[in-house]
């Protein structure tokens, strides 16, 4: 869309492309992490499917806290994948950029 709002208005700029495919990568990772120890503990999974929105709003639901097998290595490894996996898209070709890529 053609939203104001700097945080998820369109960009071209790859900092922030990479900073939002990150976050979303992010919140899959816990999902999964936690599906993985409900099945090893054979406990009900905490979500119905892995999209981000039920990823999200089962989170807001319960108010509980995400596992925590997220550490500061972990983002800084992703980010560096998410950003070389960007720079490998040309700009000058119109469905093969970036900015397309992660629409």
């Amino acid at each position: 869309g053609n939203s104001t709002d700097k945080a998820i208005a369109p960009t071209g700029d790859m900092n922030i492309i990479v900073e939002r495919i990150t976050a979303l990568l992010l919140v899959r990772t816990v999902a999964l992490a936690e599906q993985r120890k409900a099945q090893t503990q054979e406990s009900a999974l905490p979500y119905s499917d892995l999209s981000t929105t039920t990823i999200c709003k089962t989170a807001l639901k319960n108010k509980k806290s995400w596992s925590k097998p997220i550490t500061t290595m972990l983002i800084l490894q992703l980010r560096k994948i998410v950003r070389r996996i960007c720079e490998q898209y040309r700009s000058n070709v119109y469905y093969h950029n970036v900015e397309h890529c992660y629409h």
